[in-house]
């Protein structure tokens, strides 16, 4: 028998690529913290000797969600009218506390991965490592001052410090996280992305996220934003594109031909934008998608999936609704895919990290399961994610924490004036 270090078995496994759907009782092996195999469970029981045996006889399993864009501290401006309230954010311990409480909320929802908007990225680095929760740190790049840097130079130099400072760690990851395009001028946006291909790193930024947005860029340069982002040589496959509520027909053409990745975050559109990002459309294009929470302070990336797949039954006049495993791949492999992380993280496929979050359908609510991607996509809650497993450590067993003291972090949290 093969010896392994974990053997989860579950009722159902939906491991999102290869893509045959959901799989009846399996099992998925993990050695040295990586997949070692997934197999029918009564196979992986002649087959491997494991120290820890994981039995969820009422669960999915399926890959951990993967947050394509959380504000986890501070955001990160959108405008030249958001000033970042900074006086009382300038204590390091206060950012701090305040991160480790929002990656306790993502881990408890099934969140293993994250894309970290912060004015603070060495505080967000530091903290999810430490978590040992998978993050994807955005460098923020800016023309004004923050508590981060003061001039464009430092901004890229402190990037490139700390995008080094993490390129051994095998779970921080960092991309270059801009502010509205607008806000920046043509020659930063050159020099980003030289720097962005130097490096080779991704690039956040938001595009298209309002009606006025869009307005002031036609005004002020004669262009749709992802126009000129084109324009300037920063339409490519490293794009990654924020909310992305406003698109016209040859926006679409124009994310397809680029290989442009977006990033929806359905809540923060309807509340921000009043309308939704065409999740449909994009879908039907084959432009690649990924979820995040935006500015949403719970978190929940459930609550994302649930809302975007209500909108793309109403946004699915124009061919077939959004269908429920497509949802589900948004939420994992698409935001991964978008990050630079397809390789590592968002599928169960061996060899790929054990990133995992099991969810109990036996409550009511998802009674009976007759389609079980259904279940997870339209009425799981957080509360029914019951285990989460980042690169094969357990972050949760049976629905409580493991080496994360959420209680102690808690009571950090409360102690800061809000």
């Amino acid at each position: 028998m093969e010896a392994v270090d974990t053997l989860i078995s579950a009722r159902w496994v939906i491991p999102i690529e290869p893509a045959t759907g959901v799989l009846d009782r399996h099992s998925v092996a993990i050695r040295q913290g990586r997949i070692a195999g997934i197999l029918p469970s009564e196979e992986a029981a002649r087959r491997f000797s494991a120290r820890e045996l994981v039995d969820r006889p009422g669960h999915v399993l399926l890959p951990g969600f993967v947050n394509a864009h959380a504000d986890v501290g501070m955001p990160v401006p959108t405008t030249t009218h958001d000033t970042p309230p900074l006086g009382p954010w300038l204590d390091p311990e206060r950012v701090r506390d305040t991160m480790e409480l929002a990656m306790l909320r993502m881990a408890a929802g099934g969140t293993t991965t994250f894309a970290a908007a912060s004015l603070f990225p060495q505080i967000a680095a530091r903290t999810a490592a430490e978590m040992h929760l998978r993050a994807c740190v955005g460098l923020p790049v800016l023309e004004q001052q923050s508590g981060w840097a003061s001039t464009v130079d430092e901004y890229l130099e402190k990037a490139a410090a700390l995008h080094d400072d993490y390129s051994e760690d095998p779970l921080i990851t960092t991309a270059f996280a801009m502010g509205a395009s607008a806000n920046l001028s043509d020659a930063t946006l050159q020099r980003l992305r030289r720097a962005a291909d130097e490096i080779e790193l991704p690039i956040l930024v938001p595009l298209h996220e309002r009606a006025d947005a869009v307005a002031d860029s036609i005004r002020r340069f004669g262009s749709r934003p992802i126009e000129r982002l084109e324009q300037l040589g920063l339409a490519t496959p490293q794009l990654v594109g924020l909310h992305a509520t406003q698109l016209i027909a040859t926006d679409f053409d124009l994310l397809a031909r680029a290989g442009i990745h977006v990033i929806a975050c359905p809540r923060t559109g309807l509340r921000g934008a009043g309308a939704p990002c065409p999740v449909v459309g994009l879908d039907h294009r084959e432009i690649g998608i990924g979820l995040g929470t935006g500015d949403q302070p719970d978190l929940d990336l459930l609550a994302e999936l649930h809302l975007a797949s209500l909108l793309g039954d109403r946004d699915s006049s124009t061919g077939p609704a959004l269908s429920s495993l497509h949802a589900l791949r948004m939420a994992t492999l698409g935001g991964a895919r978008a990050l630079g992380l397809a390789e590592t993280t968002g599928s169960l496929l061996p060899g790929k990290w054990a990133d995992l979050c099991c969810i109990d359908l036996s409550p009511l609510r998802t009674q009976p399961v007759r389609d079980v991607a259904m279940q997870v996509v339209r009425h799981a809650g957080t509360d029914q994610v019951s285990d989460v497993w980042v690169a094969g450590r357990a972050l949760m067993l049976a629905g409580n924490f493991v080496r994360l003291d959420s209680k102690a972090t808690l009571q950090r949290a409360a102690r800061w004036p809000t």
